[in-house]
């Protein structure tokens, strides 16, 4: 397909116009395209600590099944999680901040019917569904004994017509991921949404 692959590690230099390889090959490409990765969005004031309470990164460290879980989050990553407990044969709840799960499937490009179809498995597979309602605070103590999540109603007040805590043997936030950009600025990387006007791209995998 004529595409050159290199092994190494690339920086970029003169104002970003360039990449060097190891300090030792120069390119100059037309466009640049950074494969940064990205990292789990942590909602700020959940007390994280790989234990009890997770990420969709830190979740994958897990050392025990829990009898019981919470998950806040309505997109796909929240959704695999809770099918994949469940499965295992947990107590699933999870915790959507919209009153309508399906509308809220809908906003990360699912088709109606697909979005249907994935809310009959959460139904199928008994796993509780907690509409507009946000964890808010915590209390984490020592296993056995349980989290305790408590819940309120996106902006304040009580959840509508349902549960306002949950006690749980673990709790998961799959809330979207960000991308590793923070210090593309100081190496000379500008963002932006246009799309490139030419066919030569240098794609960096593994940037530092």
């Amino acid at each position: 397909a004529g595409v050159e692959y290199i092994r190494g590690k690339a920086v970029l230099a003169d104002g970003g116009q360039t990449v060097c390889i190891d300090n030792q090959r120069k390119l100059s490409p037309d466009n640049i395209l950074l494969c940064t990765g990205s990292r789990p969005f942590r909602i700020p004031g959940i007390p994280f600590d790989g234990k009890r309470i997770f990420e969709s990164d830190s979740i994958n460290t897990l050392t025990y099944l829990p009898k019981s879980i919470a998950i806040t989050g309505s997109g796909i990553v929240a959704i695999e999680f809770a099918q994949i407990f469940a499965s295992l044969g947990a107590e699933v709840t999870l915790i959507v901040r919209d009153q309508n799960p399906a509308r809220a499937l809908s906003k990360i490009g699912l088709d109606k019917d697909i979005a249907a179809a994935v809310l009959a498995d959460l139904k199928a597979k008994r796993i509780r569904t907690v509409k507009g309602a946000e964890a808010v605070a915590f209390e984490v103590p020592e296993r056995p004994r349980p989290v305790v999540v408590k819940l309120q109603a996106p902006g304040g007040g009580p959840v509508k017509g349902s549960v306002q805590e949950l006690r749980v043997d673990a709790y998961l936030a799959a809330v979207g991921r960000k991308p590793n950009t923070d210090n593309l600025a100081r190496r000379g990387a500008e963002s932006s949404r246009r799309p490139p006007r030419h066919r030569r791209v240098l794609i960096s995998v593994d940037f530092p």
